[in-house]
């Protein structure tokens, strides 16, 4: 009978995001392939309606407007469950992506500085999945954590590949908050969880209206 390691929970815990970035990656697909085209063919079919006079214009904009929504809403979402630039090409076009909606939709001053280095053809460096994963998940909690709880009005987000480990800083203007009364915040877990199980560290800075810095050390093996 087998007997479990030290570290065998750790490993399970490990298999289990991996799992859930996959099922992520899953949804995110579904939603492309069913969903958007099938408001794609509404919209095609509105088109056709107005041609053929069997809808007023006011009716086919109004029809259209609401599709437009619908659409631009589930783009948002598949990009939210699990950007498909990450998988395409890296953490820094995705952390770019994320930084983008940040500024256009709660119209956020987001500074983004990435440097992973450069791969054979002189394209950004693919750091792996799990660390990708794990730098683009804790850069995305600790973005919206600022926006959503710290009311932060600017973020500063910088990634540095150094020889064996990447090191990630997000810092917020946002109101802070005192770390001690927060440690069992889901979000907080979650961060430290995903880069504990990556082999890294995470430290905490914050106070009540200072704002707030995350730092982590992820390495790269």
């Amino acid at each position: 009978m087998g007997q479990e390691g030290p570290d065998s929970g750790d490993q399970g815990l490990r298999l289990a995001l991996a799992a859930a970035e996959r099922r992520r990656e899953r949804w995110a697909g579904d939603l492309h392939d069913r969903a958007l085209q099938e408001l794609g063919a509404l919209r095609i079919l509105l088109e056709a309606a107005d041609r053929e006079g069997a809808i007023s214009p006011a009716a086919r904009q109004g029809a259209m407007d609401h599709v437009d929504r619908a659409i631009h809403a589930i783009q948002g979402l598949i990009t939210e469950i699990r950007p498909s630039v990450l998988d395409e090409l890296g953490v820094g076009p995705a952390i770019e992506s994320l930084a983008r909606r940040a500024r256009e939709v709660d119209q956020v001053d987001v500074e983004v500085d990435v440097d992973v280095g450069d791969d054979a053809q002189g394209g950004p460096a693919r750091l792996g999945f799990e660390v990708e994963a794990t730098i683009y998940r804790v850069i995305e909690e600790a973005t919206n954590n600022a926006i959503t709880h710290g009311r932060a009005s600017r973020v500063s987000i910088n990634v540095r590949r150094a020889t064996e480990t990447v090191e990630l800083v997000v810092t917020d203007d946002g109101s802070g908050f005192d770390p001690a009364s927060a440690h069992r915040s889901f979000g907080l877990v979650g961060m430290r969880e995903r880069v504990a199980l990556a082999g890294g560290q995470l430290e905490l800075d914050s106070a009540p209206g200072n704002g707030t810095r995350v730092r982590a050390e992820v390495p790269l093996s």
